[in-house]
């Protein structure tokens, strides 16, 4: 029987397919050959220029890569098509979702000053250490939102209460996140600034495939060091784009983070594609 064949298509997971056709498919340039493939019996998905039997004699040194090709580097334009592209689908959700973010950290700041009162805490720290016992689940819940519209599936805002269900595996990795940049803040701003480059794919890791929270962090280390740069300016980009929100009203903060996480989620994506689902 004709091996079948999963295929990403501008970051979406297309297939399966015989061979025959994907290779008809790349001959005829509808799918380039930085495109990635997956196979039963793969350990991991491939770019498609690294299997002999699908070439067919092509060289992808002659084929013009799309924008944001993926083999090697990112590309800072494709990432932002992408993204404005999921705003603008599922915009209203994504917002509803932080709004229920907020709305969970102001209750748990409410419960924690009644408590608080009540103990006579005057250095608030109730308030403190219940803010970070729910932020680690809370974060993880929004990249299980982000994701979800990253990748065409249905977008709820509940969707970021879902990280209450991995509550301790996201109560560490906030943990071990935390003593991360505590160490590079010893080498001075930029090392924490470094620190959060690094790892700022850990939390999707974690969401995507459910990874340990060391885990997580070390295929964050691995996957940004060999995209830095592009990393880099895509979260420095997310200064303009909150002033702009700022600029907006209070409330233009919204939106505004949802799209400078959605960049973040579509990097990775665009790195990381889905586990191929028969």
């Amino acid at each position: 029987m004709e091996p079948q064949w999963y295929y990403t298509l501008q970051g979406q997971q297309q297939g399966p397919v015989p061979e025959s056709q994907l290779r008809s498919l790349l001959q005829s340039g509808q799918v380039l050959p930085n495109e990635f493939v997956f196979k039963e019996g793969m350990s991991d998905w491939a770019a498609a220029s690294s299997r002999a039997e699908l070439m067919g004699g092509l060289s992808p040194i002659t084929t013009t890569p799309a924008i944001g090709a993926r083999v090697g580097e990112l590309s800072i334009g494709a990432v932002y098509q992408e993204a404005i592209a999921v705003f603008k689908e599922s915009w209203i959700p994504l917002c509803l979702g932080f709004l229920l973010v907020l709305a969970v950290s102001f209750g748990g700041g409410l419960v924690a000053g009644v408590i608080g009162a009540i103990a006579h805490d005057r250095h608030n720290v109730l308030g403190n250490l219940l803010g970070f016992v729910i932020n680690g689940p809370l974060t993880l819940g929004t990249w299980f939102l982000i994701l979800n519209a990253v990748d065409r599936k249905p977008v709820s805002p509940t969707d970021v209460l879902e990280g209450f269900r991995h509550f301790l595996p996201a109560f560490i990795l906030n943990l071990l996140m935390m003593v991360a940049m505590l160490v590079g803040l010893l080498a001075l701003i930029i090392g924490i600034f470094i620190v959060a480059i690094l790892l700022s794919f850990a939390w999707l890791y974690m969401a995507d495939r459910g990874c340990s929270p060391v885990d997580a962090m070390k295929q964050s280390f691995g996957c940004v060091k060999s995209n830095f740069l592009t990393v880099l300016v895509l979260m420095l980009l997310w200064i303009p784009i909150a002033i702009a929100g700022l600029l907006a009203l209070i409330i233009g903060l919204i939106p505004a983070g949802v799209f400078c996480w959605l960049t973040l989620a579509v990097a990775y994506r665009w790195l990381n594609p889905p586990t191929p689902v028969a």
